[in-house]
């Protein structure tokens, strides 16, 4: 549990766990823990985990978001006029870069992709 400092210091986008690698105050170090996780999640086999770094496209943000599904998951919506659209069923896991905390949900995805170059040409 927090503390009541400890939450203000969340507030204000500080660090403020005493355990490695919080302890060490280093964003480099975090983020490098963070990404340890990440690829030990994408080891599982059969599973796809997918990382927004600077979710919301804006810079630092508080929090690094995984989106992890199982590969027969993803469906082919439709097909037409050049283009595919899939679904991805799966989990959100948002890992914090202040403190050992993360929120896990479900959430499904899509992507339209143009089939003869195979580019990502919108999502949702």
């Amino acid at each position: 549990m927090f503390s009541n400092e400890q939450l203000q210091g969340l507030i204000e986008g500080k660090i403020v766990w005493n355990k490695f690698p919080f302890n060490t105050n280093n964003e480099r170090e975090i983020e490098a823990y963070i990404q340890r996780l990440f690829h030990r999640i994408n080891r599982i086999p059969n599973i796809v985990c997918e990382a927004e770094w600077s979710h919301f496209g804006s810079g630092y943000a508080s929090f690094v978001e995984f989106f992890c599904y199982r590969k027969e998951d993803v469906i082919v919506v439709e097909e037409k006029y050049g283009h595919r659209e899939i679904k991805k069923d799966g989990i959100i896991i948002d890992i914090c870069r202040l403190a050992p905390v993360a929120i896990m949900g479900e959430d499904d995805r899509y992507k339209t992709i143009r089939i003869e170059t195979n580019e990502v040409v919108g999502g949702a």
